[in-house]
C-alpha cells in the first residue's frame, strides 16, 4: 500500500526492436536506485540490439521516458 515513507510509482520498460512494444519488466519509478539501474540497463540493452526503449506509467497510462538508437541517450517525453 503506498504512503509518504514508501511511495509508489509504477511503470514499466518496454521494448520495441521492429514491430510491437513488449514488457521487459515492471517496477516502482519512485525507487531513485532501482530506477537507475533499470535505467542503465534497458540503455545497455538497447545499444547492443538497435532497439528502442520507453518507460511506460501503468496507472496513468502514458510515456514517461523514450530511448532511441539515434541519440543513446533518455528523453523525458514531452
Amino acid at each position: 500500500m503506498p504512503n509518504s515513507v514508501n511511495p509508489q510509482k509504477p511503470v514499466k520498460l518496454q521494448i520495441n526492436t521492429g514491430g510491437a512494444w513488449r514488457d521487459v519488466i515492471r517496477f516502482n519509478a519512485a525507487d531513485d536506485h532501482v530506477c537507475g539501474e533499470v535505467l542503465e540497463a534497458g540503455a545497455t540493452i538497447g545499444r547492443i540490439g538497435e532497439a528502442q526503449l520507453r518507460v511506460f506509467a501503468v496507472a496513468l497510462g502514458d510515456v514517461l521516458m523514450t530511448w532511441s538508437p539515434k541519440t543513446k541517450e533518455w528523453k523525458e517525453s514531452q
